[in-house]
């Protein structure tokens, strides 16, 4: 675990060292000319969705483009990403960018299609904690009644449903297992968008997702705990994981064209 820190500290800095790549001047007045794609790599419904739905309209209008969203599901996000370093780097596809994804993916799945340096940082507009949940029905109505349960189970018959394999849920519930003397099994699905309806249809014992699902379902769900410093009325703090949340394009789009993107990100950078 202390090597696998250290070898994602190193990766993430090195992702975020600036380009020395440099555009013409009268290059970089003409971008953008033309309809921009945002890849999505989760389901339609999920947070991902939702982010770029919020900032979709205020896109448009600062780059004076129009701006595509599309989607590709699939491996957690890596089939998206994947395809996204195939594409022209001309700053005219962008996508949702997912960290600690990006880094664990190449890491742990040996060809996950793409290198986490392949990837190059636009922006990041949100960073999103981890938040354990089970139904508003459940009969576990503390995280202490929740650990009590799992701990007289068999190991891994308490299931945890999330977002992707290699991604800040499978991270998260990992942690969570450790620093609970626990071992629940961990169910990936496309995104939060499948693995919100899982925990309604009692497909799942719990679900590992983010604190904007506590808002969103705050009526069908019961939050147990938070992987914050800061509670969120949320009763118990556990473990830290965060998904940090931005935009990327393929290596290496000029600049310029980075640096006019990000200062027309209608979203600064907010915890969630």
């Amino acid at each position: 675990m202390k090597k696998i820190g250290i070898a994602i500290g190193f990766i993430v800095l090195c992702a975020l060292v600036p380009l020395t790549l440099v555009a013409s001047a009268a290059a970089a007045d003409k971008f953008p000319s033309k309809r921009i794609t945002y890849k999505i790599c989760f389901n339609p419904g999920g947070e991902s969705d939702i982010t770029a739905r919020f900032q979709e309209a205020a896109l448009k209008k600062a780059l004076g483009v129009d701006v595509a969203i599309t989607y590709q599901v699939g491996g957690g996000g890596a089939l998206c990403w994947a395809e996204l370093v195939k594409s022209s780097p001309d700053g005219y596809t962008i996508a949702g960018h997912n960290l600690p994804h990006t880094v664990l993916q190449p890491l742990e799945m040996g060809n996950a299609g793409y290198n986490t340096l392949d990837l190059k940082q636009i922006y990041f507009f949100e960073s999103t904690p981890n938040v354990l949940f089970v139904r508003s029905d459940s009969p576990y109505k503390t995280l202490a009644d929740f650990i009590e349960a799992a701990k007289k189970q068999p190991p891994g018959v308490f299931t945890v449903g999330g977002s992707g394999s290699s991604s800040a849920n499978d991270l998260g519930t990992t942690m969570f297992n450790k620093a609970a003397g626990i071992q629940m099994t961990y169910i990936p699905f496309g995104g939060t968008g499948s693995a919100v309806p899982a925990l309604l249809g009692g497909h799942v014992t719990a679900l590992m997702s983010y604190s904007t699902m506590a808002v969103q379902h705050k009526d069908r769900f019961r939050a147990l705990a938070i992987a914050s410093e800061e509670r969120m009325d949320v009763p118990s703090r556990s473990w830290d994981t965060t998904l940090w949340k931005g935009h990327i394009a393929v290596s290496p789009p000029p600049r310029e064209r980075r640096m006019r993107s990000s200062r027309s990100s209608p979203m600064p950078l907010k915890k969630s």
